[in-house]
């Protein structure tokens, strides 16, 4: 059984709330902030100001024979970005078996081999996959078609699916990045039948620091956002679930975090007060914000490339997708653009009627919520939470 605490929660003045819906019309009603807590109880206990003395190479291994032992049978969801490139190399690296691994595209939404979700999953992800089943071939691969996924999705209630709308009411988000699949599609709910342990990795979620609001002069871990909380809370909406484990992000094992913040801070620190990425001017050219990842404390952008770089080394740098995806915006965001052409069918006009209806509450709390203008120009367009930040010096 989940733990609804464990997924992440809403506090307003004090009181938990498990429905966002419910927080919202609370926080429109009395004008208090909305906090998001991802495990506080457990992350604030931690000492963020002292890394493991082990590199993050042994940590990364660590913590992938964490999750072998743990489970029956462990899929990787493998989208050929850095953070699970580099969770595969991990296993790979380390001869720890993979019972699966899981990529999806958009095609037969988009009509698009090359659109911003399959691009990077025909031209990295697939082949990848392929190239290390070959020399393990006990591993399968699973492809799953998005508008599977969609249609099973927008069979749910419409409260189950504004759950699911926790991170964004993207389309995309909810029937893809969250894994909702997992739960709807029957191929998944035979191999939970089973009763075999499920473990479904995810490279999730990229590490960042900032300079913390107040103390400009002191870096912290920049929050764990809702991200979190939409791919867990999928588990508690039908009878199927399994078992997300993040890679990094994990309370099982917070050395593995901890460490990577203080990694990023050790490179922002030598950072000279000349330094010109050369990501920022390919991403100021193309006006492409998404990939500029943190500022150091005097100012100087630094792009999610170069964090990559830092976080994972130059080799899986070289074979991951350059390309990124944008942020999301309150309705659609570019991973979205099937959606012109899919909001006549059924389903897509089921996502528009459920959409309004979460949208209509996210506007009554924007209009009085700091903690989301706060969020929005953090995460520019982005309309999730954040929790609360981590001091690590």
């Amino acid at each position: 059984m989940v733990n609804l605490t464990n997924c992440g929660f809403y506090r307003i003045n004090g009181i938990v709330y498990f429905d966002k819906i419910h927080a919202m019309e609370v926080a429109a009603k009395t004008g208090q902030e909305i906090e998001f807590d991802f495990n506080d109880d457990v992350w604030s206990l931690k000492d963020w100001k002292h890394p493991s003395s082990l590199s993050l190479t042994e940590l990364y291994r660590l913590r992938a024979e964490q999750i072998r032992n743990k489970h029956d049978h462990i899929a990787l969801c493998l989208s050929g970005g850095a953070d699970s490139v580099n969770v595969l190399s991990t296993f790979d690296k380390n001869n720890i078996k993979l019972d699966e691994i899981i990529c999806w595209h958009n095609h037969s939404l988009s009509a698009d081999w090359q659109s911003i979700v399959s691009g990077e999953v025909v031209d990295v992800a697939i082949p990848m996959a392929k190239e290390y089943i070959s020399r393990h071939p006990d591993t399968t691969l699973t492809i799953i078609d998005q508008l599977d996924a969609f249609k099973e999705t927008m069979k749910l209630s419409d409260e189950k699916i504004m759950q699911l709308m926790s991170h964004s009411p993207s389309p995309s988000s909810l029937s893809a990045f969250t894994g909702s699949w997992v739960c709807t599609l029957d191929s998944f709910k035979k191999r939970i039948d089973t009763g075999k342990s499920f473990g479904l990795i995810w490279g999730a979620e990229k590490t960042f620091i900032r300079k913390m609001p107040g103390l400009i002069t002191k870096y912290g871990f920049s929050g764990f956002n809702e991200v979190g909380r939409a791919i867990l809370i999928k588990n508690t909406l039908t009878s199927y679930s399994v078992t997300d484990e993040f890679f990094y992000w994990s309370i099982d094992f917070p050395e593995l975090i901890i460490t990577q913040c203080h990694i990023l801070k050790e490179h922002l620190d030598k950072i000279p007060l000349t330094y010109v990425d050369p990501d920022i001017l390919i991403i100021e050219t193309n006006k492409s914000g998404r990939m500029v990842g943190i500022e150091t404390k005097t100012g100087i952008k630094i792009s999610l490339r170069t964090i990559n770089l830092w976080l994972y080394g130059p080799e899986v740098l070289s074979k991951s997708s350059r390309t990124g995806k944008p942020n999301g915006s309150l309705f659609l965001s570019p991973v979205d653009d099937w959606m012109k052409n899919a909001h006549t069918t059924a389903e897509g006009i089921r996502w528009l009627s459920v959409t309004k209806q979460y949208m209509q509450q996210f506007l009554k709390v924007g209009n009085v919520s700091n903690t989301w203008i706060l969020n929005k120009t953090f995460g520019k367009t982005d309309p999730s939470l954040k929790s609360k930040s981590y001091l690590i010096e």
